[in-house]
């Protein structure tokens, strides 16, 4: 059982930093007038696919290890939940609250107001938790299999 925790919280702190650090890479390779519609906050279609790959990418490595951490497949499932329910509540309240404009978009825009205020449309929102659930499942798979192969020898 502690592994199982343990490995959760360590596959999280990956998943997280993969894609703080995946996504401030993506910001700065691609640059403002590519991330963000003209004049604009809102993100473009290569934004939000750079995005999705990125986190599915972090959710699938951040199970795989919470699951190699705990010897169980199960962790990455577990993990995979969490991300769900998290993820959901964020979408809900993101599309509960209210959105103060951001007002035009001038030229180049520092990382953290790009974070502050980018805005992504309600489907993304609610897509990234479920891509993070099926990364969850894709991860725990690969570990069964891997367990069946090193059993079988």
């Amino acid at each position: 059982m502690v592994r199982t925790i343990l490995g959760v919280v360590l596959g999280y702190v990956i998943m997280a930093a993969m894609v703080f650090g995946g996504l401030t890479a993506a910001y700065l390779t691609l640059g403002t007038e590519r991330v963000f519609a003209p004049g604009a906050y809102e993100v473009t279609a290569l934004w939000l696919a750079t995005n999705l790959t990125i986190s599915a990418l972090a959710a699938f490595v951040g199970c795989l290890a919470a699951g190699a951490i705990a010897r169980r497949s199960n962790a990455a499932v577990v993990l995979g939940v969490i991300m769900l329910v998290l993820g959901l509540a964020v979408a809900v309240g993101q599309v509960a609250a209210p959105k103060p404009n951001p007002g035009p978009r001038d030229g180049a825009v520092a990382n953290l107001d790009a974070m502050m205020k980018a805005r992504q449309p309600t489907w993304y929102m609610f897509t990234l938790p479920v891509i993070g659930i099926g990364a969850a499942f894709a991860a725990a798979a690969v570990l069964r299999k891997r367990c069946l192969l090193y059993t079988s020898d």
